[in-house]
This record gives structure tokens, C-alpha cells and sequence, in this order.
């Protein structure tokens, strides 16, 4: 099995009992952040009918994004992060090509690495009851989760040697599917050779993220011999957890947040969209519609990115220096204000008719 170089351990110099959302300490302003946005590009087998064509109507959908307008999905997204000079780490769902071939994701591969992005691990476990020879014997589950350290282990491997024999070079960072991880997860990524995890989604704690949770984490931590650098939350006016998620939040609370953890000496923000965020997903017989208001709420992040270089430089996870985004800063907690939340609502009913 396919496994890249053995990541070394790591002692966590911030302990998670340290990390309490109520801190108000704040360290010395640094000169610039960095900021990792993140694709989460996939096909879900309960989603599509990939079996049809082998995937391709479930590849021009989710991943490309075809509408009557163009294409909104990866490439779309690429070409917009980079006209304003930045870069992403797009984790690439890796056990479908067990089902549907190497072709498809050696295409994806491609795309990502000739344009200069990081190609990271994403492992969606819905996929394996369609596999012809079981790879886990009488073993099925939605998440990663489900299964024991072991039988991840055997996963992650799997999804490794599927992206290296796709064309992928060496894998950093691994993130569970539906967030579905816990400690486990982190331990089989260790074993390997995986060095970061981004899995932890603060929606879904104590839920399908079985990471930990009390605190909850809101900065790169050591956790189980690797580095978790979990997707930026925020608290909304409402007091209610958001995550820096293009779907979820707006314009102006991903200038409000990233603002806000500069001026708190974060060392880095990590965001997320999919593939397939930009776009209302229709079957075959329905031509798929642009989302208006998530495509506009892309293009200004980057805007607001690209103009604001002294505060914010543009990162992957595969160069972030490990030894010092974990050190002594006690975050404290994002909060958005009560105007920007109404904002918000506002731009999603708007966007039913838009």
C-alpha cells in the first residue's frame, strides 16, 4: 500500500484545557496572517447516477459545475482564486475511484497540480458497498468514524495509493468526509504518514465530528501525534456557530472574521467551499442554475484578499511551518455582529430569487 513519508510526532505546546473561547488576551499584532482556502471537490454515490456513465453527468455536476451560464464548479473557482493571486488546497475525494476508475480523478489530479494547488486527501467511506471485491470485508459506515483505527488506516492507504497512482505527489493533509473523524482518525493518518488534519468542523461536534469538543478548538493544536487545523468558526449575532463556509457566510462576515483574527495575532484561518457550492445541483432532465449570491460571495473574499496583503498572505496547508502555526496564542473566540447576521438572511432570501 501507498503511503507517504512517516510524519514525525509532535508534542502539543497548547493544551487543550489552555484553550478556553473566553480569552481576551491578545498577542502583538503580526504582520500577516495566513489564510488557506480549501475545496472539497467529490462525487457522492448517493447523490448521483453515476453508475449510468460512470460517473461523468456526476463529474460535469458536482465537480465542474456545468450550467446554460458556463462552468461554476473547480475550475471556475480556480480561475477566480487566481486572478487575484492566491492559492487553495482542493482535498480530492479518493476511494470513488475504486468504483468508477483512476480516469477521472487522474483528470482531476492534473487540473489541480498543473495549476500550482495543493492536492490533499479527502476519503468519503459511502463509497465502499459499491465496491466489486470488499475492501473492508463485511465492514460498511458513512464516516470515518465508523470504523475502527485499524480499518481507517486501511483507507487512508487506500486513498493515497488511488491519488498517487492518479498522478498526486506527495499528501499533507488528510479531511474525513462529512466531517465524520475523531481521535482515531488522527491516530491512522499519523500511522500513515499524514501530517495534518482539517476535519474538525465545529457544527458537527458531537455529532458525525467526533473531535474534541469542550473546548472546542479554534487554532492549529496538536492532537494525537499530528496537527489539526480545524475549518474557522465564528459565533453569529445569534450567538450560533457558523462556519467560515462560503455557503454559510457572508461578504461582509468573512471580511468582519478575518479582520478580527489578524487583529488577534492568528496565525492562520482556514475556509471552505465545495465543487459544487456555486451551483443548484438538478438531475439529468434539469439544466443546473447558477447560486448568484455564493458566486459573489467568492469573488469578493478574493477581493478583499487580494487588497489586503499586508494583513493576509495566501497559503496551503503542505507549507504552513508546522513548528510554529501550534504555539502559545490563546485565540479566543470570532463573534460577528447582530447587523451582519440580519445581512445575511437577508442575502439568502435574496438569493432564492436571484
Amino acid at each position: 500500500m501507498m503511503r507517504t513519508a512517516l510524519a514525525e510526532p509532535l508534542d502539543s505546546s497548547v493544551p487543550l484545557s489552555d484553550l478556553s473561547s473566553g480569552s481576551s488576551r491578545l498577542p502583538a499584532i503580526p504582520k500577516r496572517m495566513s489564510v488557506v482556502i480549501t475545496i472539497d471537490a467529490e462525487i457522492a454515490p448517493h447523490t448521483s447516477d453515476w453508475q449510468r456513465d460512470c460517473g461523468r453527468f456526476a463529474a460535469d455536476r458536482d465537480l465542474y459545475g456545468i450550467t446554460e451560464l458556463g462552468e461554476r464548479g473547480l475550475r471556475y473557482q480556480l480561475d477566480v482564486i487566481e486572478r487575484h493571486g492566491l492559492r487553495a488546497v482542493i482535498f480530492l475525494e479518493a476511494l470513488s475511484a475504486g468504483v468508477l476508475g483512476l480516469d477521472l480523478l487522474a483528470e482531476v489530479v492534473g487540473l489541480v497540480q498543473d495549476r500550482g494547488h495543493e492536492v490533499g486527501l479527502h476519503v468519503h467511506t459511502e463509497w465502499l458497498s459499491y465496491y466489486k471485491r470488499a475492501l473492508l470485508g463485511d465492514c460498511y459506515g458513512r464516516n470515518m468514524s465508523d470504523f475502527s483505527e485499524d480499518d481507517q488506516v486501511r483507507l487512508i492507504d487506500r486513498g493515497l495509493e488511488n491519488l498517487s497512482r492518479a498522478g498526486a505527489g506527495p499528501i499533507a493533509a488528510l479531511r474525513a468526509g462529512n466531517a465524520g473523524a475523531s481521535t482515531a482518525t488522527l491516530r491512522a493518518a499519523r500511522r500513515s504518514g499524514i501530517a495534518i488534519d482539517s476535519s474538525y468542523f465545529a457544527p458537527h461536534l458531537n455529532g458525525v465530528c467526533r473531535l474534541p469538543s469542550d473546548p472546542e478548538i479554534s487554532h492549529p493544536v496538536c492532537l494525537e501525534g499530528i496537527i489539526e487545523v480545524p475549518i474557522t468558526w465564528f459565533r453569529d449575532g445569534l450567538n450560533r456557530i457558523r462556519p467560515a463556509q462560503l455557503c454559510a457566510c457572508s461578504s461582509g462576515e468573512f471580511e468582519h472574521i478575518l479582520n478580527d483574527a489578524w487583529r488577534r495575532g492568528w496565525r492562520v484561518v482556514t475556509l471552505l467551499l465545495h465543487s459544487f457550492e456555486l451551483v443548484r445541483r438538478r438531475s439529468p432532465e434539469h439544466p443546473q442554475e447558477v447560486m448568484r449570491v455564493h458566486e459573489h460571495r467568492l469573488l469578493e473574499l478574493c477581493r478583499m484578499l487580494a487588497s489586503n496583503r499586508d494583513k493576509f498572505a495566501s497559503a496551503t496547508l503542505g507549507e504552513l511551518d508546522q513548528k510554529t502555526i501550534v504555539g502559545d496564542v490563546v485565540p479566543g473566540c470570532l463573534r460577528s455582529p447582530l447587523g451582519r447576521t440580519i445581512r445575511r438572511y437577508c442575502e439568502q432570501a435574496a438569493g432564492r430569487l436571484w
